[in-house]
């Protein structure tokens, strides 16, 4: 069809704090944004129905935001994963383990567009410095 991408509508931080808190449960919430001085900023959220959903915390390790039980238990790789990676170029955020596959290959030096087709969502933004301003996945 050609002409430019569609992308979803910029909303003011209004806006998506009506439509959050409208919201009963808005499950996982990926964020990618510019602030005014042009730095990106990425945001993660997460809330939970059941226990094992609810038993579980955002925690920050270095350059990765956790996603992990509040007490010792087995690995689920459903609801226990790396939801944010950084790596000196790229700032890849997501809702579940394809964050730490797309790292790695983007790392190795593949683009958003060489990225697996299964990856549910994952995000991955480039340093505004090096290049374009954002490449989105959703599937």
């Amino acid at each position: 069809m050609g002409g430019a991408p569609a992308y979803p509508r910029m909303l003011r931080m209004t806006e998506l704090t009506a439509l959050l808190t409208a919201n009963p449960y808005p499950g996982r919430g990926v964020l990618c944004a510019r602030t005014r001085s042009g730095a990106v900023l990425g945001g993660y959220f997460l809330t939970g129905r059941s226990i094992a959903s609810k038993n579980r915390a955002l925690r920050v390790e270095g350059d990765r935001l956790l996603v992990g039980p509040l007490a010792p238990s087995e690995h689920d790789p459903l609801r226990h994963y790396e939801a944010v990676l950084a790596t000196r170029d790229w700032l890849v955020l997501g809702n579940g383990e394809q964050v730490s596959e797309v790292t790695e290959r983007l790392r190795k030096g593949a683009s958003p567009a060489d990225l697996n087709p299964k990856f549910r969502v994952a995000a991955a933004v480039l340093d505004p410095v090096q290049g374009p301003a954002s490449a989105l996945r959703a599937g």
